[in-house]
């Protein structure tokens, strides 16, 4: 270091009570000054002021405000982020006071053999500090940042130290392994993996390998305050408890994870046949803040339908407009691929002329048809990117089908006119 000690006397100001004195420095790049007062070899008040510090708590803050460090990995009294292996604390606006106190950061390796011997048996490395030999405390703000191990990390727990005042201590857990694992899923779901969503609402929710996935894209923190609700009602009653279905509620935090705004969470299901799965989120009240069925076994069905007509069991369309249609056993089935959930919103109409108008019940004669109208979500499922319903017909002769969806006060979307096969 450069020496510029000197005797406030000589250049200091007094006036009013006070002492004002202005000193140049040096035109070259400093990184640290240490200033105080000493009497007799000892010092009366010291200082430092670290600007390679303030520069760079300076450049972080700019960047984070700039979005190049994403959404913070966890909030508390500072919040924090992760970028480059290292961890940013951030406090704005922050008070001097807010970086007195020491700071813990504990590491828990995904495999404790990656930390040395003493620390095994309490399983994680101990990076303690104090926020200004990491950090800075400049323009109303405080940042510091510290540099994380090489090898896997399963979770990182910090905040203030116990010896903390009372009042003053605050804690946050990042689940790194939860994370791995959501942006695992995340990047299936986004290559297509998990095919289309089986129901929407607040959340996109997909099935796969008897695994239910949760994504929502943009995500703030609260969307996942509230608690989720998860009820599996199986086909075999026996299967479930006396209520009638199995209650899996859950709290993200232990399924998922954020990363930047985008959240995601996964939840194994059980392995037993399912008839219906009732999913949402709901307030402390128990009121539901959204909720979705997913009939499962409507799902099998149309699956097992879709199948038999990519097999050619089906034969050709004997319509074709928005949808497809085909007559089978009896059955009219409805086929659109790819298909859009907003594809199955408008109410599909469908009215069956006889070849005898004396089949009809009485109150339908006049009109001369049977109307057989109904939502989507009654008679078929959204599989993958293909939709696919089925409704049995009348047993009687059948002159002609009328069918195609409308909605109300605008009229038809489409609509198709048609014999039956004989």
């Amino acid at each position: 270091f450069e020496n510029r000690d000197f005797s406030l006397g000589r250049h200091a100001a007094f006036f009013d009570g006070k002492c004002i004195d202005r000193r140049p420095l040096p035109a070259y790049p400093i990184e640290r000054i240490a200033t105080g007062v000493y009497m007799k070899g000892k010092a009366v008040w010291r200082a430092n002021i670290n600007l390679a510090a303030r520069a760079a708590a300076r450049a972080v803050h700019h960047d984070i405000l700039a979005g190049d460090y994403g959404a913070p990995v966890a909030q508390s009294r500072f919040d924090l982020y992760l970028r480059d292996n290292a961890l940013t604390y951030l406090k704005a606006p922050c008070a001097e006071s807010d970086v007195h106190a020491r700071l813990f950061l504990h590491i828990f390796p995904a495999d404790t053999a990656d930390i040395p011997t003493d620390r095994r048996e309490r399983g994680f490395a101990n990076m303690d500090f104090h926020f200004t030999d990491h950090g800075a405390y400049v323009d109303g703000i405080c940042v510091a940042e510290r540099e994380l191990p090489a090898y896997p990390i399963a979770l990182i727990r910090t905040g203030h130290n116990a010896t903390a005042p009372a009042g003053d201590s605050w804690r946050a857990d990042i689940d790194l392994a939860a994370r791995r694992a959501a942006q695992a899923t995340y990047d299936r779901i986004t290559a297509g993996d998990y095919g289309k969503p089986v129901a929407q609402s607040d959340f996109d929710v997909y099935l796969r390998d008897n695994t239910l996935a949760y994504h929502k894209e943009p995500c703030a923190e609260s969307d996942t305050d509230a608690r989720f609700l998860l009820h599996i009602i199986p086909a075999d009653p026996a299967a479930a408890a006396e209520r009638g279905f199995a209650n899996l509620d859950f709290r993200f935090a232990d399924h998922g994870a954020r990363m930047d705004d985008k959240c995601v969470a996964t939840r194994e299901l059980p392995g037993y046949a399912i008839a219906r799965i009732a999913i949402g989120q709901k307030t402390t009240s128990g009121v539901a803040d959204w909720r979705a069925d997913i009939d499962m076994a409507a799902h099998a069905a149309a699956q097992a339908v879709h199948n038999r007509i990519a097999a050619g069991d089906y034969g050709a369309p004997v319509a074709q407009s928005r949808f497809d249609l085909y007559l089978r056993d009896n059955a009219l089935t409805y086929l659109k691929a790819p298909c859009a959930e907003s594809d199955t919103h408008a109410r599909f109409f469908l009215h069956i002329t006889p070849a005898n108008v004396a089949d009809l019940p009485a109150d339908a004669r006049e009109r001369g048809f049977t109307n057989l109208d109904f939502r989507f979500a009654d008679h078929g499922a959204r599989i993958g990117d293909k939709c696919v319903a089925t409704l049995e017909l009348p047993d009687y002769p059948i002159h002609r089908i009328h069918t195609g969806q409308h909605v109300s006060g605008e009229g038809a979307i489409w609509r198709v006119e048609f014999p039956a096969l004989p």
